[in-house]
């Protein structure tokens, strides 16, 4: 009679989590479906997501195709650790689901983050009211996943870690609970008592507990062999972290592609896209593609060729969906079918090492004249913040001399920048935005802001809008002078934006000559010695370049 009580409670408590994870965590589309198909007592969760997935392929939803995961090992064993490495890696696509605890916080472990500390007269009352997916006791302290944690995880649409206890992780399996199932080991148990003793934290009696229910854990998981999917063993961190990335590689695949459509769904792509130009037959490299939204949005059109360069390798994936969809795409398409495999190629580095004159060199392109208006070529990039200024600046250098990109012409460049940037580029004389980026931009380029957009609508998000900005080399630069020599006038004099001229322009000098050279250069050019820098005009530059070229020289 006992025996049957037991089967009894353990049965509901199995029955109330599978009717919580549908009525919560699957989507709408899902729970209709259902209705349309022979119920049975005995359909499982696994069955109901693999019917579900067979009538709604298309399903948008995270839970329907991104496996929670479900981390566990003994404490010292090294998982805090590998996950830390994780969202530091990859910050973005996981969030972990925190436990309840009755135990009292260690040291540095914050209420929210580590745990939820709750007194025990509160945890029971959340048993009470079935707040709990599972819950364990171990070392005279209970542990508990809630509901709500793992749901508002499931609501935001990234990857749910769950660390929980052996005893939690047989209450997910004998509730059939969809999820990678991941141990992380240590090798020995020498190791693991090294370990603790290490940490400062355990005291001869906690010590003990803690080897005893390791040593019943490990022996437990070697004679379940189903309770996980994957061991991990953590003798070498490095090697245990790539372990533990390759068995989450599927889960990590599909976040970066959702996030990827997700980024595309609002258009921005394809409005930058659509201001670089006509890109039919055109060569196109495009720099920081991310997940490949506005790689997506380059290969609807199509270009003659796509060199994608990326130095994230948490993006390369996704970049392999898009080389598919290329495929595909391409295969559509009749008389570029037979070419479809040569027209998308990924490149992981970092931009401003990459030769991208090398690039087209490789591919066979044809040079143009830079009298031609229209070369077909292109250069696009939703810049990271932290290069648009240098790989302008490169950039700039490489039209002066016309090498790299621009060997093969006045090749249009499209990219994304802050939008403060932005606005110094563009900056008309008087403009507080006037700045040294914005003076080589325009002495080299025509930039033009195309439209700017909040910085909510990119992955990851910035705390700052965001402008397109369109480039077209000049013919002729407006200040004829060496790069270098600009570029250091338009350094210095910017250096002291605010101070009057006569104090500024001395800079440009060596200390024995400064004071002479430059009152010569002041009047040579008839300049305000009280005037500020941003109130000069190009024309103003110009000649400040030329006639300090010509000083340098003699």
């Amino acid at each position: 009679m006992r025996r049957t009580s037991r089967q009894m409670i353990r049965r509901f408590r199995v029955n109330r989590l599978n009717s919580w994870l549908l009525s919560h965590v699957y989507t709408t589309s899902t729970r209709q479906n259902l209705k349309h198909q022979p119920a049975t007592a005995s359909t499982s969760v696994q069955e109901v997501v693999t019917i579900s997935s067979r009538n709604n392929s298309n399903c948008s939803d995270f839970m329907m195709m991104i496996k929670p995961i479900i981390i566990s090992g003994p404490s010292g064993g090294g998982k805090s650790t590998i996950l830390a490495k994780a969202m530091k890696e990859y910050p973005d696509a996981f969030a972990f689901s925190v436990s309840h605890t009755t135990r009292k916080p260690r040291d540095g472990e914050l209420d929210g983050q580590h745990y939820y500390f709750v007194e025990k007269s509160e945890f029971e009352r959340m048993i009470k009211d079935g707040e709990f997916l599972e819950h364990a006791q171990f070392g005279g302290n209970f542990y508990g996943t809630s509901k709500k944690a793992v749901q508002d995880i499931c609501n935001s649409g990234k990857i749910c870690v769950l660390d929980v206890e052996l005893q939690g992780v047989r209450n997910f399996k004998k509730a059939q609970f969809e999820a990678k199932y991941i141990f992380v080991r240590p090798p020995s148990m020498e190791v693991l008592e090294n370990r603790l003793r290490q940490r400062g934290t355990e005291t001869d009696d906690s010590l003990e507990k803690r080897l005893k229910h390791a040593k019943e854990d490990l022996l437990a998981v070697e004679n379940e062999s189903t309770l996980f999917d994957v061991v991990v063993i953590n003798e070498q961190l490095d090697k245990a972290y790539s372990d533990f990335l390759n068995a989450i590689r599927s889960e990590l695949d599909v976040f970066i592609q959702k996030r990827s459509d997700k980024e595309m769904s609002n258009g921005e792509g394809k409005d930058m896209v659509r201001c670089a130009g006509d890109l039919k037959n055109c060569h196109v490299i495009e720099v920081g593609p991310g997940p490949g939204g506005i790689t997506r949005a380059i290969l609807e059109k199509p270009c003659l060729r796509l060199d994608v360069v990326e130095l994230d390798r948490q993006f390369i994936p996704a970049l392999e969906v898009a080389l598919d969809f290329c495929q595909k795409l391409l295969n559509n398409l009749t008389h570029l079918k037979h070419h479809a495999q040569d027209r998308m190629f990924i490149h992981r580095g970092d931009i401003m090492q990459t030769d991208v004159g090398g690039i087209w060199e490789e591919a066979a392109a044809t040079k143009c004249d830079w009298m031609d208006q229209n070369p077909p070529f292109s250069l696009i990039g939703n810049l990271p913040f932290h290069i648009s200024t240098p790989l302008i600046i490169k950039l700039m250098r490489s039209i002066s001399d016309r090498t790299g990109p621009f060997a093969f012409g006045r090749v249009p460049m499209m990219f994304s920048f802050q939008l403060e940037v932005a606005k110094r580029m563009v900056a008309p004389l008087g403009s507080d935005f006037r700045s040294r980026i914005g003076l080589t931009c325009q002495n080299w380029a025509e930039p033009k802001i195309m439209f700017d957009i909040p910085g909510k609508c990119f992955t990851p998000q910035p705390e700052v809008s965001v402008a397109f900005v369109r480039l077209t080399p000049r013919l002729e630069p407006q200040i004829p002078v060496a790069f270098e020599v600009s570029n250091k006038v338009f350094r210095v004099l910017f250096h002291l934006r605010r101070k009057y001229l006569r104090k500024v322009v001395r800079l440009l000098y060596p200390e024995p000559m400064l004071d002479d050279m430059a009152d010569d250069l002041l009047r040579h050019c008839r300049l305000d010695p009280t005037m500020v820098v941003p109130m000069l005009d190009m024309q103003n530059f110009a000649e400040m370049c030329l006639f300090y070229e010509k000083q340098c020289r003699e």
